[in-house]
């Protein structure tokens, strides 16, 4: 049992980790258009609108992919989930028009019209993920590599169209980009959804799923603060142009949060059904592996920044961001211990720990709000990444206190 499980678990991380994989080179094809076409400045209002949109995103989705893969005991019904999904989805809509509204003052109307844009982006992503959470659950993971592999060609193809036809306006970008995410949930998987929400129609309702799943939200959503704090600090303490090109070194941690997301939702219908079986010996030898597995990616990533990092950056970008090598090579250290971190987490929510994920991230977040102001502000960008490090510290630290107490 113990080897098909095994089996199982590597064929899904193959998949799942190939296409994310694909997925995150679209994403930063997107991020290499804006910069080579669009310019800094556009790069910088790209940065904040990510830093604004991915807190209200991840707190709306509540991690119900990674819920919904590891409920192995099926307490809930698709159709719960997708209630649960698109009620968050709404808020997070009147939650990014309120912020167009306010960052108007600041960045005009580019900025505004970038938040909109990429609310309708955003929404289309949350749709599809909770998909991909219901075809984890039946081990259909090679459907969700075509899906992502589908979405990595035409997303960046469709922004890049904006940007040329446009002369570089970024709304023209995003609105290529939303245009195209949403055309393709629509005609290719509309349908499988309708069948899904007959076959298990809601029983328990949004409200319960809510109920159960909200600090797994609030815990995303802290998440993504904490990555989010150094750049707002930059955005209000530096030059205009330094948040645009700290996006442009960021977004390759990002990418790598991409992977270890891939890896761990891949393993979590796995932990889930461990730890429903009460196989704590299975449970724990996984979350080892995935744990010396992040490890392994967080050195090989340190030794691309320190080798190819100056090199990367300007093929990727422009000339100008390879003078940005030591932010990269710490930014990817800081990587390292996410990667760590990322898999320890899953295991964490495979075990039903939910409240346990949430306070753990008030205490990054908060660490996060200590840390990077002054650190920003005595070593600029650099300083930016160094509290990067300091919460990836903290944060496997206090998940191997944790997992110990299991």
């Amino acid at each position: 049992m113990t080897g098909q499980a095994d089996s199982g678990l590597k064929r899904d991380l193959i998949f799942i980790s190939l296409g994310h994989g694909v997925f995150a080179l679209g994403q930063w094809a997107i991020v290499s258009a804006i910069a080579k076409v669009a310019g800094l400045e556009a790069m910088a209002v790209f940065g904040l609108t990510l830093a604004i949109a991915n807190p209200i995103y991840f707190l709306a989705n509540m991690a119900l992919r990674v819920a919904f893969a590891s409920d192995a005991g099926r307490d809930f019904t698709f159709g719960d989930y997708w209630l649960a999904r698109v009620a968050g989805l709404l808020a997070a809509a009147f939650a990014m028009g309120i912020a167009a509204l306010l960052t108007v003052g600041a960045h005009g109307i580019d900025g505004a019209s970038a938040l909109l844009l990429f609310a309708l982006i955003k929404s289309a992503d949350g749709l599809f993920d909770l998909l991909y959470g219901a075809r984890q659950r039946e081990g259909s993971t090679m459907a969700i590599a075509i899906s992502l592999l589908l979405r990595a060609l035409l997303a960046p193809a469709a922004c890049l169209a904006g940007l040329l036809l446009a002369d570089g306006a970024l709304w023209a970008g995003l609105a290529g980009w939303g245009t195209a995410a949403v055309a393709l949930f629509l005609l290719r998987e509309a349908v499988g959804i309708r069948v899904r929400l007959r076959a298990e129609p809601a029983v328990a309702g949004a409200r319960a799923v809510i109920i159960k799943a909200w600090p797994l939200g609030v815990g995303a959503a802290l998440a993504s603060l904490e990555t989010a704090i150094p750049r707002y600090v930059i955005e209000w303490e530096m030059e205009p142009g330094a948040l645009g090109y700290f996006t442009g070194v960021f977004f390759f941690f990002q990418a790598s949060v991409v992977v270890s997301n891939a890896f761990g939702s891949a393993a979590s219908a796995h932990l889930g059904r461990a730890h429903a079986a009460d196989d704590r010996r299975g449970f724990l030898r996984m979350t080892g592996m995935l744990a010396l597995l992040g490890a392994g990616l967080g050195v090989c990533g340190v030794a691309f920044a320190i080798v190819l990092g100056p090199w990367a950056l300007a093929v990727i970008y422009t000339p100008e961001y390879a003078a940005y090598g030591t932010v990269l090579t710490l930014t990817m250290a800081a990587a390292g211990l996410r990667f760590i971190a990322s898999f320890l987490q899953y295991a964490l929510v495979a075990a039903k720990r939910f409240r346990t994920h949430m306070l753990l991230h008030m205490v990054l977040a908060t660490t996060a709000g200590v840390v990077a102001p002054p650190l920003v502000f005595h070593y600029g960008m650099e300083g930016a990444a160094l509290s990067l490090i300091v919460v990836g510290a903290v944060q496997v630290c206090l998940l191997i206190g944790l997992m110990a107490r299991r």
